[in-house]
């Protein structure tokens, strides 16, 4: 994840009012950490104590969360505001993460945080409940506090608007006492798909024939959509999940051996902003007969690079593959390698006395990086649902076995690495793993030949971007022709 010596220097700004490759960003704070929420979950999963407690459910979590406060009471640690509306029970509490701090300086280890809880709140502002209240805000937003709270006790605004009361506690009424239950044709996916990334659970439960798991309206959307986690890269490049668009095709695909064909879907609308605001990006789909040759694709460019790299540990090797794959798809595009590119700017700071922050470059090839392996996550976690609902072909069964060393959320390569190598500081052994995949993948000469000349006049720069030929290069029909070991 991209530290913050991964950003451009908003010191001696002056100096740099002038510099010709300048990128312009509207960025002005450190965006969310992309694979966060997943990140816990893995780590709260392979805890003793709470791993066989914690699931990913569908639909919103506030529903659940709500179910079991009002069934046995207990405290819910949360960032959302919105569960203190939800009807809690007598015994239900909120708390929120921005709340939490340290008991003292001499508790190590201890915890404090304000407690919120509706029942009393509602009973100490003698108003019904807290959704009155939140309904009087929703109508009239700009009214000073102690106004509202009279109107909410004499139920002013429920009573002026009884249809919009209605709409507004559709989002929080109470999960059914009995929660769905799993058919007999999917009995043993109910423990995987406890189990899955948020954002990839989202998109498996799109599918007709996995609607039995959701209570929502909104099942069995005709295109799924899929939402990635938002990565910091260059504005003024490709998006960094471009390069791994292939391994999320495969992976999006797998969904469709678990329908019926009458239930298989042709194509897939990928997110990949914060903000996207468009219908996303539609991907087509590889048929079903197709998947167990493209795993094979992928398994042969595993054995050949583990031939070919035998001192990298087997989570490096799939820095390797992401690596390769970039490479690949630059060639096939006509782009610079991005991996040239950091390079390039590590030596030139290795070799420099005077402290220097990396550029976009470099954030652009670690987001390509995680986005690569967190792609191969996708990846990894749909074959498992398929082999835990009895999918029984061979290459799949092999490629997901080969996938378990894929590195953990935390292990992700990121700026930080490249940050303690150069201060010589911490481990550095995801720089060493770097520097020997370029060395295998990359000849030195190729690293030279994408440096830029010292200096160039800005006329000829114009003149040779005119003079260059349209790059005319078929698009690749086979999702992975980008991964064929050469």
């Amino acid at each position: 994840m991209p530290c913050r010596a991964s950003y451009p220097r908003v010191e001696n700004q002056l100096a740099d009012v002038f510099c010709s490759h300048s990128v312009r960003s509207s960025i002005t704070s450190l965006p969310p950490l992309p694979f966060l929420v997943p990140a816990v979950l893995e780590a709260l999963g392979q805890s003793t104590e709470y791993g066989n407690i914690t699931e990913v459910v569908p639909g919103e979590a506030d529903l659940h969360c709500a179910h079991y406060l009002k069934e046995h009471g207990g405290l819910v640690l949360t960032g959302d505001s919105d569960l203190l509306v939800h009807d809690l029970g007598p015994n239900g509490a909120v708390s929120f993460l921005k709340d939490v701090d340290s008991f003292s300086s001499n508790s190590i280890g201890k915890l404090s945080c304000h407690l919120y809880q509706p029942a009393n709140i509602a009973e100490r502002l003698a108003i019904p409940d807290l959704q009155s209240l939140a309904f009087e805000i929703v109508m009239d937003p700009f009214v000073k506090f102690p106004k509202l709270v009279k109107q909410a006790q004499a139920s002013t605004a429920i009573r002026s608007h009884p249809g919009e009361f209605a709409d507004f506690l559709r989002e929080y009424v109470q999960l059914s006492p009995s929660l769905p239950q799993s058919s007999d044709r999917f009995a043993n996916l109910q423990p995987v798909l406890q189990k899955l990334d948020p954002r990839i659970s989202e998109l498996v439960l799109q599918s007709p024939c996995l609607a039995w798991q959701v209570e929502s309206a909104k099942r069995g959307a005709s295109k799924p959509h899929v939402f990635l986690p938002f990565l910091l890269d260059c504005p003024i490049r490709t998006s960094a999940w471009e390069s791994s668009t292939a391994v999320r095709q495969l992976a999006y695909s797998l969904v469709n051996l678990l329908a019926s064909r009458d239930e298989q879907t042709i194509s897939v609308f990928e997110h990949r902003k914060q903000s996207d605001k468009s219908a996303g990006r539609e991907l087509e789909l590889p048929q079903t007969s197709r998947i167990p040759d493209e795993c094979n694709v992928l398994l042969k460019l595993l054995l050949e690079l583990r031939s070919k790299l035998p001192k990298l540990t087997e989570g490096q090797l799939w820095i390797a593959v992401a690596v390769h794959q970039n490479i690949q798809w630059s060639i096939a595009y006509g782009k610079p390698f991005s991996i040239t590119l950091f390079i390039q700017q590590f030596q030139q700071l290795e070799k420099s006395k005077e402290k220097g922050d990396f550029s976009w470059e470099a954030i652009q090839f670690f987001a390509e990086l995680q986005a690569s392996l967190y792609s191969f996550r996708i990846l990894r976690q749909l074959l498992g649902l398929l082999i835990a609902n009895g999918n029984c072909l061979s290459e799949l069964q092999l490629l997901h076995a080969q996938m378990q060393s894929l590195p953990e959320l935390t292990d992700f390569p990121s700026l930080a690495d490249a940050t303690c190598a150069l201060r010589k500081v911490g481990n550095q052994e995801m720089m060493v793993a770097i520097k020997s995949i370029v060395e295998i993948l990359v000849p030195l000469p190729a690293i030279y030949s994408q440096m830029p000349p010292k200096a160039t006049k800005k006329k000829r720069k114009r003149d040779s971007r005119v003079s260059e030929p349209p790059n005319t290069k078929k698009r690749p029909t086979n999702l992975f022709e980008l991964l064929d070991v050469e």
